[in-house]
């Protein structure tokens, strides 16, 4: 017994990843309470088809985001275009983390990858340097957080969810600033 309360202790920090049944079965109740009964009817409420592509798309651009500002990190030449990159590290570290937290409530798995034709976005401005570089990221940034904006303004307005429309409120204020950010400085760059 000692042994299986270990295992599920450590499966609930892990996020379920181990798994274990107990050695013996445990013996069933001669009787359920009705708060018994209430508890284990509850059902993870269901996530609509829309609204489960789009997390799973929101999920696969926040991993091309946070690549492109991890490599911002290592080749910004200007101290504000570093700054951008870190503000959005840290916020996308965030967003990610309510993400999935969000995603883990509804029993739902998210990609962890980025799509192919960011790989080939990302591949395009790790070619770049210096101010050639700064310019490219800021003018993908603006398109990622622009198409993010509009996106997540749709799916607001579409989904029934009210979860589902907070957590993407959320995500909409956040690629605003980050989108204003990014115009700035762009525009400070010309």
């Amino acid at each position: 017994m000692k042994n299986f309360l270990v295992l599920v202790a450590l499966g609930a920090l892990t996020g379920g990843a181990v798994m274990a049944a107990p050695a013996k079965p445990m013996a069933k109740p001669a009787m359920k309470s009705s708060a018994m009964k209430s508890s284990t009817m509850m059902k993870t409420p269901t996530i609509s088809s829309s609204d489960r592509e789009y997390l799973r798309k929101d999920a696969q651009g926040s991993v091309y985001d946070q690549s492109t500002a991890q490599l911002a990190l290592q080749k910004a030449k200007s101290p504000t275009v570093h700054a951008y990159a870190v503000m959005l590290t840290s916020d996308h570290q965030r967003l990610n983390t309510e993400l999935f937290s969000f995603a883990r409530s509804r029993k739902l798995t998210l990609p962890v990858t980025m799509m192919a034709s960011d790989k080939t976005k990302l591949n395009s401005l790790k070619a770049k340097s210096g101010s050639a570089f700064d310019k490219a990221y800021l003018q993908e940034a603006v398109k990622i957080n622009s198409d993010d904006v509009q996106k997540g303004t749709k799916e607001i307005a579409s989904t029934k969810d009210a979860s589902v429309k907070a957590l993407v409120g959320g995500f909409v204020a956040t690629e605003r600033k980050h989108l204003a950010a990014a115009k700035s400085l762009l525009a400070k760059m010309k």
